[in-house]
């Protein structure tokens, strides 16, 4: 029986200053001294500051190598939460068994060397996506003067109080993992599999909307979940060449998605915010159907459907055609709410999927070199409006570069 205990406290201060002068109507600019100046002044001073209080311990626990076990536990405070929610207690375990070490294996040894399996829970928190002071009513002052003049000329402002939610309180990050570590042949041949899924609770995103006579932005509350699912596979090989040359070779594949699996906000405008269902990295858009080709097909295209959302110039040879999707006739995206975005949809995803790593080595007398190749096999990409992509914009640098001149022409129908 082996036991290993550990205790600790941590903790942590953040404080900011800052002062900002200034004044106009200088009598010289070579000596620029606010106290040299006639004009407006304005005096600017900023303080804020955070911090984090924790106590933690953990406890190892092995019998005979072959059974190990880990606790953790973390008791953390912050001061961006108000009092009554600024502490929370966050375990974690750990589960293993060497395999390899029970008697069973003993016949095999000389071909499986390594065999573990793992298993572990644990539970973080967060409170970095969190502002400083959530629980209380900040009136900034703006460190410009105001647009507005006064019978005694132009005057710093104080920005309207938001509104705050006292009840805020630490995102939870709840991870799951259950991973096999083998060998074989000595341990000439390594790997792991990992399977893991993370939930990500009482996430801090903005609620339903408040009526526009309300006057001010609804405040962030605990209220979405988001869910991380993934595995990877790690291999590795060592061998030797004679006695002098020794080289490995290995690699990795992994994969991971995320989805937001609660969310009591608005249903609006799904492109760009929250809703419950929704994926990391989605690029809505329009299906494109193809190139117009033929100034007669532009014309029945205009004819048929209403484009005036998009563009209020017509389509011509060249343009690409979008779908109707809904059938109405009219290429838009409807009440730009989760429930009818008409014509718009999801048509891709930026997560990386299934990255890869290969690397490799060799050494001869002291001497080695080494190689890592790493990509992508799977991603979407938006290039949203960026004027170098699609060589437009008020700039000649946009279109002089070689890639620009493969657009539509009559002798070009494969190009855009």
């Amino acid at each position: 029986h082996n036991f290993t205990v550990m205790a600790g406290y941590q903790e942590e201060n953040n404080d900011y200053s800052y002062m900002k002068n200034s004044i106009t109507g200088l009598y010289s600019t070579s000596n620029p001294n606010v106290g040299m100046g006639t004009g407006d002044k304005t005096v600017v001073d900023t303080r804020n500051g955070w911090a984090t209080r924790g106590f933690f311990g953990r406890v190892n626990y092995d019998y005979d190598g072959r059974y190990l076990l880990e606790l953790n536990g973390r008791y953390d405070g912050s001061s961006r939460f108000a009092k009554g929610n600024r502490w929370g207690f966050f375990p974690s375990a750990s589960l293993g068994w060497n395999i390899t070490r029970e008697q069973f294996m003993m016949p095999i040894a000389d071909v499986v060397s390594n065999l573990k399996l793992r298993a572990s829970y644990g539970l973080l928190g967060n409170q970095a996506g969190a502002a400083l002071y959530t629980f209380a009513a900040t009136m900034d002052l703006n460190d410009k003067l105001g647009n507005y003049i006064f019978s005694d000329g132009r005057h710093i402002f104080t920005k309207a109080p938001a509104v705050v939610n006292p009840n805020t309180t630490w995102e939870k990050v709840e991870s799951k993992n259950i991973g096999l570590d083998f060998g074989f042949f000595g341990n000439s041949l390594t790997g792991s599999f990992d399977v893991f899924q993370r939930d990500t609770k009482d996430m801090l995103g903005p609620t339903v909307d408040f009526p526009d006579f309300f006057g001010a932005d609804a405040p962030k509350t605990n209220n979405a979940r988001m869910r991380n699912r993934g595995w990877e596979l790690v291999l590795s090989y060592r061998g030797k060449i004679g006695k002098d040359i020794d080289y490995s070779i290995g690699g990795s594949l992994s994969d991971a998605t995320a989805e937001v699996t609660e969310y009591e906000g608005t249903r609006t405008n799904p492109k760009d915010n929250w809703y419950k269902g929704k994926k990391a990295g989605e690029i809505w858009g329009y299906r494109a159907d193809g190139l117009i080709q033929t100034q007669a097909e532009a014309d029945e295209y205009n004819n048929t459907y209403d484009l005036s959302f998009i563009s209020g110039k017509p389509w011509t040879p060249g343009d690409v055609k979008y779908r109707d999707l809904n059938g109405d006739k009219k290429i838009n995206n409807g009440l730009n709410t989760l429930d009818d975005m008409g014509d718009m949809t999801v048509i891709g995803n930026t997560t990386p999927r299934y990255q890869y790593t290969i690397n490799g080595s060799i050494s001869w007398k002291g001497v080695t070199v080494s190689a890592m190749f790493q990509g992508v096999a799977k991603r979407d990409w938006d290039p949203g409006t960026g004027a170098y992509f699609w060589g437009s914009g008020p700039y000649a640098q946009v279109t002089v570069f070689k890639e620009h001149l493969d657009y539509w022409s009559e002798t070009n129908t494969g190009a855009y």
